[in-house]
């Protein structure tokens, strides 16, 4: 007879009834028509790809269905969300749909939700990603997952010379029930204080102080070097922070051609999907995936990316994600490779 299919009736209406209702039937089905004025529509999805879904519920208490990962979300949909739970927790998995077309059907016949992604928490439904967000504004997403366990938080990289360690113990001394926070505002006003330690706070360790910062300020905190210089006011720190009027940019697909044919070293990274990169490629391009995000993180989040897709939208959320995770170098390649095709190599297929 063939695989055994998971039918869904997606819906069953009378006619002139708004009634709706849902229904999974697994196995063999049969199905007797009869003159009974009811409509059926029947949805049939392959029964491995229900039995891989329930497989990842049953072993992860937070799972979320996605285009890409955790680490490099591939639309800004799932960017969003995948912001929101590193808020809340570390203990999530994700489930790159755009790896398994099947998958990425089934999965919207799983939930009787039309879109990507989908969050699950403890096995149930809980929406997508506006659902998501309006349910973290609200502290109910909180609630759900138990939030109360510790939080993942972006811990920055900061540089304290000799003097400045030296100064910040020489504060703290007969202060022990007090710390060192550092406040970073949005405009880049860097603010020290000695305060006791709260809970939830980011804490960076440099040269053997510790520096407590909140959320905000830590990821403003990236690259940050402190240091020691005298001036009329007396003896105070010293700051660089790469990260004052840092921004994302946009790059021409004539000046990406330099910028190859110059030595400088840089990532040219391709967030569309396998399949569009079968279809075209610019030499030297990588995917974005979690090899690649490796070595980005091993040399550092001053690297410099330049980020492209077909036209330049979607790389356009990747580029804003990775200038909000405390990259500073980030580039979004205007056009995308449709413009490459058009502008600089028209050996590259167009589509």
């Amino acid at each position: 007879m063939g695989r055994v299919l998971s039918t869904k009736i997606r819906s069953v209406r009378r006619p002139g009834s708004i009634d709706k209702y849902s229904l999974i039937i697994s196995g063999d089905i049969i199905l007797k028509s009869a003159n009974t004025g009811w409509s059926v529509k029947i949805v049939e999805v392959p029964k491995d790809s229900f039995e891989r879904i329930k497989t990842e519920l049953e072993r992860n208490s937070v799972v979320l269905f996605m285009k890409g990962d955790r680490n490099a979300p591939q639309c800004g949909f799932s960017a969003k969300v995948v912001s929101i739970l590193n808020t809340l927790t570390e203990g999530y998995h994700t489930v790159n749909v755009l790896e398994d077309s099947e998958l990425r059907n089934s999965i919207k016949e799983f939930s009787d939700w039309p879109t990507i992604p989908q969050l699950y928490v403890n096995k149930e439904f809980v929406g997508g990603c506006d659902l998501v967000e309006n349910l973290y504004e609200s502290s109910e997403l909180e609630k759900l997952m138990e939030a109360d366990k510790p939080k993942a938080n972006f811990i920055p990289d900061i540089r304290v010379s000799d003097d400045a360690v030296e100064s910040m113990k020489a504060a703290l001394l007969g202060n022990e029930h007090m710390a060192v926070h550092l406040v970073i505002d949005d405009g880049f006003n860097h603010d020290f204080r000695l305060a006791p330690v709260e809970p939830g706070k980011v804490k960076a360790m440099s040269n053997g102080v510790e520096i407590y910062l909140d959320e905000s300020s830590a990821r403003r905190a990236s690259g940050l070097e402190i240091d020691m210089t005298d001036s009329t006011d007396g003896r105070g720190f010293k700051i660089f922070n790469p990260n004052v009027n840092s921004k994302p940019k946009d790059m021409s697909v004539e000046a990406l051609k330099i910028l190859i044919e110059s030595d400088e070293k840089f990532y040219l990274i391709d967030v569309r999907t396998l399949e569009e990169r079968q279809i075209a490629n610019i030499e030297g391009s990588r995917m974005l995936d979690e090899s690649l995000i490796e070595l980005i993180n091993e040399t550092g989040r001053n690297s410099r990316l330049v980020f492209f897709c077909h036209s330049g939208v979607r790389s356009q959320e990747a580029v804003r994600y990775f200038f909000d995770q405390g990259y500073t170098d980030v580039t979004n390649l205007t056009g995308g490779i449709d413009a490459w095709s058009t502008n600089i190599d028209s050996s590259v297929p167009r589509y």
